[in-house]
């Protein structure tokens, strides 16, 4: 089931104009990989006032560790570390 993680989303400050990371969990690399993916990070891009910039080209997926955070480098391919889930972390950004 696609659900907006919203303890990890957010607007990110930086040097130019804001962005906002939306993240979905997902039970499965499909299901985050998917439209209907696609189409909740960009509803929850305009609730929070961005709907008038551009999404990213390609989220950043992959698996959840026991932790709740998202697996990166060896960890990913280890069989020693359990997938709890799956998620995608989209970018947007408003346009100037």
């Amino acid at each position: 089931m696609l659900r907006v993680n919203y303890d990890k989303s957010g607007v990110v400050k930086g040097v130019g104009v804001d962005k906002l990371r939306v993240v979905i969990d997902g039970d499965s690399f499909e299901e985050v990989s998917s439209a209907p993916c696609r189409e909740m990070a960009r509803s929850a891009s305009i609730q929070q006032g961005f709907g008038n910039g551009g999404q990213c080209d390609q989220p950043a997926t992959g698996p959840v560790g026991p932790d709740g955070e998202m697996l990166e480098g060896a960890a990913v391919l280890s069989g020693a570390v359990s997938v709890t889930g799956y998620r995608s972390e989209f970018m947007y950004t408003n346009r100037l």
